[in-house]
């Protein structure tokens, strides 16, 4: 009677950690965040809600950087997939305010960070996305 005990906690516990494991799996999710830097110091930072698999998070940010690399050769590239965003960036991608121009269209969120061409910038890059992507898109003002 003993002996079955055991395997009966040993299968119980085999399986609690395989649960566990399988649901820490789903819940993982992936932030793109791809970072341009400039010749001029100004920078874009993109960001988008997470995804579930690392890949297609990673297949995203090579969208992104591809585009960028083609049109901007002396520009500097950050590409990752984060299980986290820093705390600075969360406020841009959950709508609230930022202290930074933003670019919104869809979930694709982009911080403009460009000194006093920032505003401008981010105006502009609304307006481009909206006439040649055909996709909605503001330019969210900081909130100083």
């Amino acid at each position: 009677m003993g002996r079955y005990r055991i395997y009966l906690v040993s299968a119980v516990g085999i399986l609690a950690l395989v649960g566990m494991a399988m649901f820490l799996m789903n819940t993982i999710r992936y932030y793109p965040f791809v970072q341009v830097i400039f010749p001029d110091q100004s920078e874009l930072i993109f960001i988008d809600l997470p995804w579930g698999d690392q890949k297609k998070c990673f297949e995203a940010n090579q969208n992104i950087s591809a585009s960028i690399e083609k049109n901007c050769s002396l520009c500097k590239l950050v590409s990752r997939c984060d299980k986290q965003l820093a705390p600075s960036l969360q406020p841009v991608l959950t709508d609230k305010a930022s202290h930074d121009y933003v670019v919104q269209s869809g979930s694709l969120r982009i911080v403009v960070k460009a000194g006093n061409a920032a505003k401008e910038s981010c105006v502009v890059m609304a307006q481009q996305i909206t006439l040649v992507k055909k996709q909605a898109a503001r330019c969210v003002f900081p909130v100083l």
